[in-house]
Protein backbone atom coordinates (compact mmCIF):
# COMPACT_ATOMS: atom_id res chain seq x y z
CA UNK A 1 0.00 0.00 0.00
CA UNK A 2 2.78 2.46 0.90
CA UNK A 3 4.61 1.56 -2.29
CA UNK A 4 1.52 2.41 -4.34
CA UNK A 5 1.28 5.84 -2.62
CA UNK A 6 4.94 6.55 -3.44
CA UNK A 7 4.49 5.49 -7.04
CA UNK A 8 1.30 7.55 -7.37
CA UNK A 9 2.88 10.84 -6.16
CA UNK A 10 6.71 10.65 -5.99
CA UNK A 11 7.16 14.47 -5.92
CA UNK A 12 5.12 14.84 -2.73
CA UNK A 13 6.98 11.95 -1.11
CA UNK A 14 10.38 13.50 -2.07
CA UNK A 15 9.27 16.88 -0.69
CA UNK A 16 8.10 15.26 2.55
CA UNK A 17 11.44 13.40 2.89
CA UNK A 18 13.41 16.62 2.22
CA UNK A 19 11.38 18.40 4.92
CA UNK A 20 12.11 15.62 7.44
CA UNK A 21 15.85 15.81 6.63
CA UNK A 22 15.83 19.62 6.86
CA UNK A 23 14.05 19.46 10.22
CA UNK A 24 16.64 16.95 11.48
CA UNK A 25 19.54 19.23 10.38
CA UNK A 26 17.91 22.19 12.10
CA UNK A 27 17.41 20.14 15.26
CA UNK A 28 21.09 19.03 15.29
CA UNK A 29 22.22 22.63 14.66
CA UNK A 30 20.03 23.86 17.51
CA UNK A 31 21.36 21.16 19.86
CA UNK A 32 25.00 22.05 18.99
CA UNK A 33 24.29 25.77 19.51
CA UNK A 34 22.67 25.13 22.89
CA UNK A 35 25.56 22.84 23.91
CA UNK A 36 28.07 25.52 22.88
CA UNK A 37 26.29 28.27 24.81
CA UNK A 38 25.91 26.02 27.86
CA UNK A 39 29.65 25.15 27.81
CA UNK A 40 30.60 28.84 27.51
CA UNK A 41 28.29 29.76 30.40
CA UNK A 42 29.34 26.89 32.68
CA UNK A 43 33.05 27.31 31.87
CA UNK A 44 33.27 31.08 31.44
CA UNK A 45 36.76 31.23 32.95
CA UNK A 46 38.08 28.67 30.46
CA UNK A 47 36.27 30.41 27.59
CA UNK A 48 37.88 33.74 28.60
CA UNK A 49 41.24 31.95 28.70
CA UNK A 50 40.72 30.53 25.19
CA UNK A 51 39.65 33.88 23.79
CA UNK A 52 42.71 35.60 25.26
CA UNK A 53 45.16 33.05 23.82
CA UNK A 54 47.11 33.85 20.69
CA UNK A 55 45.93 32.08 17.56
CA UNK A 56 47.45 28.64 17.14
CA UNK A 57 46.55 25.03 16.41
CA UNK A 58 45.53 24.22 19.99
CA UNK A 59 43.45 27.37 20.49
CA UNK A 60 41.77 27.08 17.10
CA UNK A 61 40.87 23.41 17.64
CA UNK A 62 39.47 24.12 21.10
CA UNK A 63 37.41 27.11 19.91
CA UNK A 64 36.03 25.06 16.98
CA UNK A 65 35.06 22.26 19.39
CA UNK A 66 33.32 24.71 21.74
CA UNK A 67 31.51 26.47 18.89
CA UNK A 68 30.40 23.12 17.49
CA UNK A 69 29.19 21.99 20.92
CA UNK A 70 31.36 18.88 20.87
CA UNK A 71 34.04 19.40 23.56
CA UNK A 72 35.49 16.01 24.44
CA UNK A 73 36.80 15.11 27.89
CA UNK A 74 40.32 15.06 26.47
CA UNK A 75 39.94 18.56 25.05
CA UNK A 76 38.41 19.79 28.31
CA UNK A 77 41.33 18.36 30.32
CA UNK A 78 43.86 19.92 27.93
CA UNK A 79 42.23 23.37 28.19
CA UNK A 80 42.09 23.11 32.00
CA UNK A 81 45.77 22.12 32.14
CA UNK A 82 46.81 24.97 29.82
CA UNK A 83 44.84 27.46 31.94
CA UNK A 84 46.37 26.07 35.14
CA UNK A 85 49.92 26.47 33.80
CA UNK A 86 49.37 30.07 32.76
CA UNK A 87 50.96 32.45 35.28
CA UNK A 88 48.78 34.94 37.09
CA UNK A 89 48.41 38.40 35.58
CA UNK A 90 50.28 41.39 36.98
CA UNK A 91 48.49 43.81 39.30
CA UNK A 92 45.90 46.12 37.79
CA UNK A 93 46.86 49.51 36.38
CA UNK A 94 47.22 52.11 39.13
CA UNK A 95 47.56 49.64 42.01
CA UNK A 96 50.51 49.60 44.38
CA UNK A 97 52.87 46.67 44.26
CA UNK A 98 55.32 45.69 46.95
CA UNK A 99 57.33 42.55 46.37
CA UNK A 100 60.43 40.79 45.16
CA UNK A 101 61.66 40.46 41.58
CA UNK A 102 64.49 38.61 39.88
CA UNK A 103 66.42 40.42 37.14
CA UNK A 104 66.12 38.84 33.69
CA UNK A 105 68.13 41.57 31.90
CA UNK A 106 69.08 45.23 32.01
CA UNK A 107 69.89 47.79 29.36
CA UNK A 108 70.69 51.47 29.12
CA UNK A 109 68.51 53.33 26.63
CA UNK A 110 67.46 56.86 25.77
CA UNK A 111 63.83 57.77 26.46
CA UNK A 112 61.60 59.88 24.19
CA UNK A 113 62.91 63.09 25.74
CA UNK A 114 66.53 62.14 25.00
CA UNK A 115 67.35 61.33 28.62
CA UNK A 116 69.38 58.22 29.48
CA UNK A 117 67.60 55.59 31.59
CA UNK A 118 68.35 52.08 32.77
CA UNK A 119 65.63 49.50 32.17
CA UNK A 120 65.54 46.56 34.52
CA UNK A 121 63.34 43.70 33.36
CA UNK A 122 62.36 41.14 35.95
CA UNK A 123 60.08 38.27 36.83
CA UNK A 124 58.24 38.09 40.15
CA UNK A 125 57.85 35.10 42.44
CA UNK A 126 54.22 34.97 41.22
CA UNK A 127 55.43 34.47 37.63
CA UNK A 128 54.49 37.69 35.86
CA UNK A 129 57.08 39.84 34.09
CA UNK A 130 57.73 43.48 34.75
CA UNK A 131 59.99 46.40 34.00
CA UNK A 132 61.31 49.33 36.01
CA UNK A 133 62.89 52.37 34.38
CA UNK A 134 65.50 54.12 36.50
CA UNK A 135 66.52 57.71 35.76
CA UNK A 136 68.13 58.71 39.08
CA UNK A 137 71.95 58.77 38.42
CA UNK A 138 72.97 56.88 41.60
CA UNK A 139 70.32 54.21 40.92
CA UNK A 140 71.38 54.01 37.27
CA UNK A 141 75.01 53.39 38.31
CA UNK A 142 73.96 50.78 40.84
CA UNK A 143 71.73 48.80 38.46
CA UNK A 144 73.43 49.41 35.09
CA UNK A 145 75.31 46.10 35.17
CA UNK A 146 72.90 44.05 37.26
CA UNK A 147 73.36 40.37 36.56
CA UNK A 148 70.60 38.03 35.54
CA UNK A 149 69.26 36.29 38.63
CA UNK A 150 69.85 39.22 41.00
CA UNK A 151 66.90 39.52 43.37
CA UNK A 152 65.59 42.84 44.59
CA UNK A 153 62.73 44.32 46.58
CA UNK A 154 60.65 47.14 45.23
CA UNK A 155 57.62 49.17 46.04
CA UNK A 156 55.77 51.13 43.40
CA UNK A 157 52.70 51.77 41.33
CA UNK A 158 51.72 49.94 38.13
CA UNK A 159 51.80 52.61 35.40
CA UNK A 160 51.36 50.40 32.34
CA UNK A 161 50.13 46.84 31.89
CA UNK A 162 49.46 44.39 29.10
CA UNK A 163 48.76 40.65 29.29
CA UNK A 164 51.64 39.29 31.44
CA UNK A 165 53.84 42.41 31.63
CA UNK A 166 53.67 45.47 33.88
CA UNK A 167 55.76 48.61 34.13
CA UNK A 168 56.30 49.69 37.72
CA UNK A 169 57.11 53.25 38.78
CA UNK A 170 59.36 52.26 41.68
CA UNK A 171 59.21 54.61 44.65
CA UNK A 172 62.65 54.86 46.20
CA UNK A 173 64.23 52.59 43.58
CA UNK A 174 65.21 48.97 43.98
CA UNK A 175 66.85 47.30 46.98
CA UNK A 176 68.96 44.14 46.55
CA UNK A 177 67.72 41.14 48.51
CA UNK A 178 69.88 38.33 49.86
CA UNK A 179 68.11 34.96 49.85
Amino acid sequence: MALLAVLADPVTVRDAQAKVERDERMKRTHERTVASLRWKRENHDLWDFLESMQTGDFRDAAVRAVDAGVVSETMMDAVKEAARRRPPPPPQLGTWFEGVGTVTWTEEVVDRRGKAIVRVEFVTDDGWRGRVELSDPPMMRAWRGAREGTTFAMKGRVVWRVDRLAVIDAVGGLSPVVR
